[in-house]
């Protein structure tokens, strides 16, 4: 069976896309994976057989320059700077104008006469086409492209609700959304089913849109879980961060700062963040203010993983604003399994609402905050011997057992799609 999935965030197993694609498709049998990427960075698996990769300013040149070829074949963990200048930009300054450039870009772009993209297409002749859907009017674009031009059977995939309507916009910007709106109900339509990491969007989606949903999940195998032994914070405690700094996330960190300030008198904890995360010169004022939580960068996935061992404890962290609970309220962060892997015990803090943090408290697989002041009141419980670590542990070793078997989960997936290629 060879699938082909169209992505717009790099294949690669330092970012969480690549760690998450990477651990639902490896190992499954009699499966070749194809890839086309849509954004600068670096092919760096062992999963995908071969990919190829436009960016941002590669679409441009084609625009203006005649002849030019906006795709190209991707070497393993080779990089390509074409798309640096544009897609930073939008990403560090946050601006709708920024993407609405990127949307033009693509729109006028000429992709469609690229002779590496139609060589690629021909020579793969994939089966079925696995679809990471976004709330990107270019993806959806040049997805929408890709579908209709190869008229195979299509799979749907959903990590974070991309059709809501984010609050407390307008104008331009609400219009925009509404648009976009319209395209991902048209993509998903496309689909004969689709894939999603939380309960409540399962239900949802299904409702709005009347396709079938399918549970799944980052796994893990069985035999990685036996080996877990118990690993108890220290009387001086390093708590480590690492993932994406949002908005909403950032000002949760902020309030973790404030709390820190409040308590620490001999710096019991100490919070160390590693993150891709441009910071803006307002984020790196404010962080200065805090002189527990020390900002790192970016780091490597092997060093992600060296980092996340060295800790005491693991922090997971969402918002508490509308925003935030729009952004992730239907979503389960892939990160927190790796977390559970290192056998660190997790302070999560966010809204309840979100689906992740209300897995984690109502397990009880985390020492969790579910408001601004309880950030304080739980940090001094840790601090102050009160949190039972035991049975934190012993709740997400049975977790894993039963609800995180990648074997499990990827038989369910093949499955499926051969299902889709019989009918």
């Amino acid at each position: 069976m060879r699938i082909l999935v169209i992505s717009s965030t790099p294949w690669d197993i330092s970012n969480s896309f690549g760690n998450t694609f990477s651990n639902l498709f490896s190992g499954m049998e009699n499966v070749e994976i194809y890839n086309i990427c849509c954004r600068n960075g670096e092919n760096n698996n062992d999963v995908v057989r071969e990919a190829i990769q436009a960016t941002d300013k590669s679409i441009l040149k084609s625009i203006y320059k005649l002849g030019y070829d906006p795709f190209w074949k991707m070497e393993i963990a080779s990089q390509s700077k074409e798309n640096q200048e544009i897609s930073e930009a939008a990403r560090k300054k946050r601006k709708p104008i920024y993407f609405f450039i990127r949307d033009m870009i693509w729109k006028m772009g000429r992709f469609k006469k690229s002779k590496a993209l139609n060589s690629f297409l021909e020579s793969i002749k994939p089966d079925l086409i696995y679809l990471p859907i976004y709330a990107q009017h270019y993806m959806c674009d040049f997805q929408s492209y890709i579908v209709d031009k190869l008229n195979v059977p299509v799979v749907g995939h959903i990590s974070d609700d991309v059709y809501g309507m984010k609050p407390n916009i307008k104008g331009f910007e609400k219009s925009r959304r509404k648009k976009l709106q319209k395209k991902i109900e048209a993509l998903i339509k496309k689909c004969s089913y689709l894939e999603v990491f939380a309960k409540n969007m399962a239900k949802e989606y299904s409702q709005q849109f009347g396709v079938p949903c399918y549970l799944i999940g980052k796994g893990i195998k069985a035999e990685e879980i036996s080996k877990l032994n118990k690993k108890i914070p220290k009387d001086r405690i390093k708590l480590i961060y690492t993932g994406v700094l949002s908005g909403y996330r950032f000002e949760t960190m902020m309030n973790i700062g404030k709390a820190l300030k409040n308590i620490c008198i001999n710096n019991e904890i100490q919070l160390d963040v590693y993150s891709q995360t441009i910071l803006t010169d307002e984020m790196e004022q404010e962080l200065n203010q805090y002189p527990h939580i020390n900002f790192k960068g970016k780091i490597s996935r092997d060093e992600v993983d060296r980092v996340q061992c060295e800790a005491d404890m693991l922090l997971h962290i969402e918002g508490f604003n509308d925003e935030a609970i729009h952004s992730s309220k239907m979503s389960f962060s892939t990160k927190i399994i790796d977390y559970m892997l290192k056998n660190r015990v997790i302070f999560a803090v966010g809204c309840e609402e979100i689906n992740s943090i209300s897995v984690l408290n109502e397990q009880k697989l985390a020492v969790v905050a579910t408001s601004i002041g309880e950030i304080q009141e739980q940090l001094a419980r840790i601090i102050n011997g009160e949190i039972d670590f035991d049975e934190i542990l012993s709740n997400v070793n049975c977790y894993l057992k039963t609800e995180r078997n990648i074997q499990i989960i990827q038989d369910g997936m093949k499955n499926r799609m051969e299902g889709l290629l019989r009918d």
